[in-house]
């Protein structure tokens, strides 16, 4: 099972890729939401990207969600499992939407 591992004062925390739901960033720091909480840390985008694998998106420069925890995806919202709405601009939600569709046929095998 792959893990995030976050270096932070308090210690050291392995979290597993399975318990996010999504990141979000606010000017230095990410904010990851977890099944069961969360836990910041200061950090950048471009630094964890390689340690996450295909079913995180980064699809807003202040959002990476894991496509896994997606419930519905309608008016510019994507609804998470954890009850989160996450709202994004027309351009950036046509985007997400596509890369999410293109991520559900290749989960299941279908060609586009």
């Amino acid at each position: 099972m792959k893990k995030l591992i976050i270096n932070k004062k308090q210690g050291v925390y392995a979290l597993s890729l399975d318990e996010i739901v999504y990141m979000e960033k606010e000017l230095r720091k990410i904010r990851v939401y977890l099944n069961d909480g969360t836990i910041e840390f200061y950090g950048r985008f471009p630094d964890i990207m390689p340690y996450l694998d295909r079913r995180f998106m980064c699809c807003h420069r202040s959002y990476v969600i894991n496509m896994d925890k997606i419930v519905i995806m309608s008016c510019n919202t994507i609804f998470m499992e954890n009850n989160e709405r996450i709202y994004m601009g027309r351009d950036t939600y046509g985007r997400a939407r596509k890369i999410f569709v293109e991520y559900l046929a290749k989960k299941s095998g279908q060609i586009l």
